[in-house]
């Protein structure tokens, strides 16, 4: 997934307090493959696969978004074994704005 955008004459004009959009739409894609991309994950055992669809926002220094993530059988664990893991989790997370309805999941 690439959310770059490039360059053009308009960004050189544009001031900070105009918002900058981006449209994140991906395919289904495994969760442990982002233990690659940020090491910092490694450490949660991360599984399961993902989808995203969402419009995001960036206006003042604020960020924001409107969308869906589809979680299908994701399962993490904490690294310090203070928590049970978690498995098979499956659902929609709705995002809109700045919060994010979990709503029914199954476990």
């Amino acid at each position: 997934m690439n959310a770059r955008r490039p360059r053009d004459e308009s960004d050189e004009h544009q001031s900070a307090a105009e918002p900058r959009r981006l449209a994140v739409d991906t395919n289904r894609f495994d969760l442990a493959s982002l233990a690659k991309v940020i090491p910092a994950l490694a450490k949660y055992s991360l599984d399961g696969k993902s989808e995203i669809h969402s419009n995001v926002n960036h206006r003042g220094g604020k960020p924001s978004a409107h969308g869906t993530v589809t979680l299908a059988d994701v399962g993490l664990s904490q690294p310090d074994q203070k928590t049970p893991p978690i498995s098979h989790l499956s659902g929609n997370i709705k995002i809109a704005g700045t919060s994010a309805d979990v709503g029914s999941v199954d476990v």
